[in-house]
């Protein structure tokens, strides 16, 4: 068989430090209009989703929240609609590959229970601290 998968993803940063004068503040909105088939199920019958920009066809939301950054970038607080994915399963060497093997499974986001990933997001509150070095921690509530 054969199939095709097509992303456009546009979107905003704001920097309302800038913008504004409103030190640390910040503003995302990322969208995604996603036409095709879903290959890895109709051609492949694979859980793990074997282009990293599939997803049900369908005009959505990935980020749209406010976020502000305090003691000197120490700690962030972000609030809004974004995906789990962005933060908590991020690997320096997935990069090298064009499947989308690393992340949860395509069929589990969003649709069972799970933690909301691409192409889905949800509502929720994100914060970070980043004390010094390569530390980071990390914590995040959101709906399911």
């Amino acid at each position: 068989g054969a199939s095709y998968t097509g992303l456009l993803q546009f979107g905003m940063n704001a920097d309302f430090e800038k913008a504004l004068d409103w030190k640390g503040g910040s503003f995302r909105t990322t969208w995604l209009w996603i036409s095709g088939g879903q290959p890895s199920v109709s051609e492949v019958g694979s859980l793990l989703a074997v282009s990293p920009i599939e997803g049900p066809p369908s005009f959505r939301v990935l980020d749209l929240w406010l976020q502000q950054r305090l003691f000197v970038d120490v700690l962030s607080l972000r609030a809004g609609i974004f995906n789990a994915d962005a933060e908590f399963t991020v690997s320096d060497n997935a990069a090298l590959f064009q499947n989308a093997g690393f992340g949860w499974p395509t069929s589990y986001a969003g649709t069972r229970g799970g933690a909301p990933v691409y192409p889905f997001a949800a509502p929720g509150m994100h914060a970070a601290a980043e004390p010094g070095g390569d530390w980071k921690i990390q914590a995040a509530a959101m709906q399911s």
